[in-house]
């Protein structure tokens, strides 16, 4: 698991597949408002109140 990384460090791993679509990458990277994005397994529970108390759960994608 990765808890916290760059677009352009996800980019650049050239993975065959990942949680997110690519133009949301391109859109997160591009954006003028948005920071960061969350990934959270909403099927586990207790992640989604952790994750609204800041607690570090799932992984953190932010603007290279």
């Amino acid at each position: 698991m990765i808890s916290e990384i760059s677009v352009k460090d996800l980019l650049a791993r050239d993975l065959d597949d990942l949680t997110i679509e690519r133009p949301c990458l391109d859109i997160l990277q591009n954006s003028e408002v948005i920071e960061k994005i969350q990934m959270v397994n909403g099927l586990e529970k207790g992640n989604i109140t952790k994750t609204l108390k800041g607690k570090p759960v799932g992984t953190v994608i932010y603007k290279s």
